[in-house]
Order: C-alpha cells, then sequence, then structure tokens
C-alpha cells in the first residue's frame, strides 16, 4: 500500500482549491450574466413603453388634428350653407318686395273687401281672406324686405292686423258660445240622466218589493217547458194525477194583481175518462220555502 506524501497531499489539496475557487467563479459570472440579461430585458421594456406610448401621443395628436380640420371643414359648410341661405331669403324677400309693391293697388282693394266682410260679419269670408292677406304680407315684413320700413306698406299692415283682431275676438265669442251651449246641453243630459237613474231605482224598488210579496220569477222545466210550480198544482189538484201532460208555459209575466201569470197547455183525463188538452192561465206567488219555485194562487180561463 502506497501511501501518499506530503507534497502529494499539498497538490491534492491546491487542486480542489483550484476546482473550488472556478466553480465559484462559473456561479459568479452565471450570476452576473443573468442580473446583466435581466437588465437588458428591463430597459428594452422600458423603451418599448416608451415607443408606445409615443406612438399614442402621436397618435392621439393625429386624431385631434384630423377632427380639428374636420370641424374647420363643417364650420366651413355651415358658414357657407347660412350665407346661401341668407341669400336665398334676401333674393326671396327682394323679389316679393317687387312683386308686392306692383300687386299694391290689389292689395289695398283687398284689404278694402276684408273690412267690409268684417263690417257685414261675414266671418267665415274675412278669415280666410284674412289668411291669405296675412300670407302675402309674412314675406314683406321680413328685416331684409327693401319694403318692410315702407310707411305705406306699415299703414296697409296696420289695417289688415285690426281686422285679424276682430275676427279673432268673434271667434273667441262664438267658441265662448258653442262651449256655454256644450255645458248646458251637458247639464241638460245630466239632469235627464238623474231622472232616468231616479225612475229606474223606483222600478227596481218596486220590483223588489213585488217580489218580496210575489217571490222570484217561477222556474220553468228544460224538459217540457212546464212551470214546476205548475207541474206540483197539477199532480196535487187532479182527480188522475198519472194522466197528467205538460205541453210547455208561457214566459212568466210579473202583475200588481196576480203576482206571476203564465199560461199553461196541458192534457189530462176529464170526468168522463177523456184525455183532452186544456189551456189555462195560472197565477203563481211565492212559495213559503223554496226560492224560484213559486206556488199557485189561482187558475183561471184565458177568457177570464
Amino acid at each position: 500500500m502506497n501511501v501518499p506524501t506530503a507534497n502529494e497531499t499539498q497538490k491534492n489539496e491546491t487542486r480542489k482549491l483550484v476546482v473550488a475557487a472556478a466553480i465559484a467563479c462559473v456561479v459568479l459570472l452565471s450570476t452576473v450574466v443573468i442580473f446583466w440579461r435581466r437588465d437588458q430585458e428591463h430597459e428594452q421594456e422600458q423603451q418599448r413603453a416608451v415607443a408606445v406610448a409615443k406612438e399614442l401621443e402621436l397618435e392621439s395628436e393625429q386624431q385631434q388634428e384630423r377632427e380639428r380640420i374636420a370641424a374647420n371643414e363643417r364650420a366651413q359648410q355651415q358658414a357657407l350653407e347660412e350665407t346661401r341661405q341668407r341669400e336665398k331669403r334676401e333674393k326671396e324677400a327682394q323679389d316679393a318686395a317687387v312683386a308686392f309693391e306692383a300687386d299694391r293697388p290689389s292689395t289695398a282693394r283687398d284689404i278694402g273687401e276684408l273690412e267690409s266682410r268684417v263690417r257685414h260679419r261675414r266671418w267665415d269670408e274675412a278669415e280666410e281672406a284674412s289668411r291669405l292677406l296675412g300670407s302675402k304680407f309674412a314675406v314683406v315684413l321680413r328685416p331684409e324686405s327693401s319694403l318692410a320700413s315702407e310707411q305705406w306698406v306699415i299703414d296697409m299692415h296696420a289695417r289688415l292686423a285690426k281686422q285679424q283682431e276682430l275676427i279673432a275676438a268673434d271667434k273667441e265669442r262664438r267658441l265662448a258660445k258653442e262651449r256655454a251651449a256644450a255645458e248646458r246641453a251637458r247639464q241638460v243630459a245630466e239632469k235627464q240622466a238623474e231622472k232616468e237613474r231616479a225612475v229606474a231605482a223606483k222600478r227596481e224598488a218596486a220590483a223588489a218589493a213585488m217580489e218580496a210579496v210575489c217571490g222570484t220569477k217561477p222556474d220553468q222545466s228544460g224538459w217540457d217547458g212546464m212551470l214546476l210550480a205548475v207541474n206540483r198544482f197539477m199532480q196535487d189538484n187532479l182527480d188522475d194525477p198519472s194522466s197528467y201532460e205538460g205541453n210547455g208555459c208561457t214566459v212568466p209575466e210579473l202583475t200588481r194583481q196576480h203576482c206571476w201569470v203564465s199560461v199553461c197547455k196541458f192534457r189530462a183525463t176529464n170526468a168522463f175518462g177523456a184525455k183532452i188538452l186544456q189551456v189555462k192561465k195560472f197565477f203563481i206567488g211565492r212559495h213559503p220555502t223554496i226560492s224560484g219555485f213559486g206556488k199557485v194562487i189561482g187558475v183561471s180561463d184565458l177568457d177570464e
């Protein structure tokens, strides 16, 4: 067995130290490289962020510039349109002024006829003439019209305005009369309705009083149309109840004298044993216990 010498031992230790130092250097260098790369990446991100911010700012400025240009164009278009409209109104007013001045005698005559219609209370004709003259004056009274300040135009328009006031006052009077007539008609209708309600209430009260004495309307059989009260009465009073056949009753009518009255047809055997058709008038009153059933309180022939 070879025992290493002190010199070999020292060399081994030195090699270990060198390797350890080399490893430490590699680790340190790797760490430095990592941090350097991180710094580079962070710087690049900052540069990209700054570039994006500048790009957005530039785009915003360009957008604002485009909006400003568009706003200026709209303002110019609007100003141009307003100028065209003003020139159009001025031309229309000028043309209307020329036509109005040429038609001055006719306008004066129309105003005279309007005054005549108002004096004679021909209000419908006056209102239509006033409307037409008002349309004619509306154009020449514009500020841009050359006739707006002419005294003869002002005087004619004053005459027209006076007639228009009279027409409006008469129209208001007529409307007031119509409103008053409508109110009177409403009051009359309300009173009539109140009277009708009172009459209906009296009828209902009378019917309720009659019903309290005579009972409700007697029920009819859905099979043969006979009144149930008549069927019961015939079964209780015939000598041969088995021979009874009902042939229907008229709708009961409420009367003051006999309560409910109905005409009924039926067949039954007589005293000679012959089965004959009979027609009787039945008077039906209130049943003591069953509502709507009724109770026969009298019978008579049709001519009685």
